[in-house]
């Protein structure tokens, strides 16, 4: 079988005078980005588990939000804006063959951000690429992308502000490019590039997210085969006359407002159907909140 190369970019950009080529936006495997960064805030033991990360480890690179790893977190809700954000900034770099989160001109994070039109009370990005020869499927390089996030994040020598298991985020937005550059001889020609952008807005808002997906292998995960993309979630208060309606997107995602209901109902269906009906949850208008929705 054919090995791919995977070579890490944190420098190489810097160090060779490149001439760039194609590139695309990976939109499946920027959704799955965020579903990875979500999953992990909301389970991180089982993140630190399958990634083979000692516990101890983990536990001190946190301190004293080291309880993060008992409870999880809230899920950061998807933003256009923040989204746009970091599309724009990995195109930047694509163009003018940098890689930084500071621009040439010393643009940082926030001031992107913020041009964007979103109004951030904090903010934090990451950046992530990969050099590789012949062929791996994007949703695959976006996961090392994402492992190698985490086990930064988690090494007790790391130095620096986490940004996916910040306590203070609440919405966020990723880019995933795949190019071609020509970085000099000996260097694999093709690139994935990624960018988060993280961010707490000023104005409180929360909200209901998940994914609709078949457990094909029954290992009570979502994988990216799973996804149920096209299906109607349709949430509803007991009680309450109003509802929230969204179609499931590429990667089975879904996002509603959540409304201050103490009980939630939430119905999947389909062109041929319903799906699930009556799946009941608990509500909480005072913070995200993240529901699988796993079609029988």
């Amino acid at each position: 079988m054919k090995k791919h190369i995977l070579i890490p970019l944190v420098l190489l950009l810097f160090l060779v005078i490149p001439s760039p080529g194609w590139c695309q936006v990976e939109e499946g495997a920027s959704l799955y980005l965020w579903r990875m960064i979500n999953q992990a805030r909301a389970h991180p033991m089982d993140t630190i588990q399958s990634l083979g990360i000692d516990e101890g480890d983990a536990r001190q690179s946190l301190g004293q939000d080291q309880w993060i790893i008992d409870e999880g977190l809230p899920p950061l809700a998807w933003d256009d804006k923040l989204a746009q954000a970091a599309l724009e900034h990995g195109n930047d770099m694509i163009a003018r063959l940098y890689y930084s989160s500071q621009s040439p001109e010393g643009d940082s994070p926030g001031d992107r951000i913020r041009s964007a039109g979103y109004h951030p009370i904090s903010e934090g990005e990451l950046l992530g690429a990969l050099s590789f020869a012949g062929f791996i499927d994007p949703v695959e390089a976006a996961k090392i992308v994402f492992q190698n996030w985490v086990r930064d994040e988690l090494n007790p020598g790391r130095q620096g502000e986490r940004r996916i298991f910040n306590t203070e985020f609440k919405e966020m937005g990723t880019a995933f490019i795949g190019a071609i550059l020509h970085l000099g001889e000996g260097i694999p020609p093709n690139v994935f590039l990624s960018v988060a952008d993280f961010a707490e807005p000023e104005e409180n808002r929360n909200y209901l997210v998940g994914n609709v997906y078949r457990d094909l292998n029954g290992n009570g995960v979502m994988d990216p085969k799973e996804a149920v993309p096209g299906a109607t979630v349709i949430v509803r208060g007991i009680g309450s006359s109003g509802s929230s309606r969204v179609v499931s997107g590429l990667q089975g995602q879904y996002q509603v407002p959540l409304p201050d209901w103490q009980l939630i109902i939430i119905d999947v269906t389909n062109n041929q159907g319903p799906l699930i009906t009556g799946f009941l949850a608990a509500g909480d208008g005072d913070r995200s909140r993240m529901i699988d929705l796993k079609i029988p």
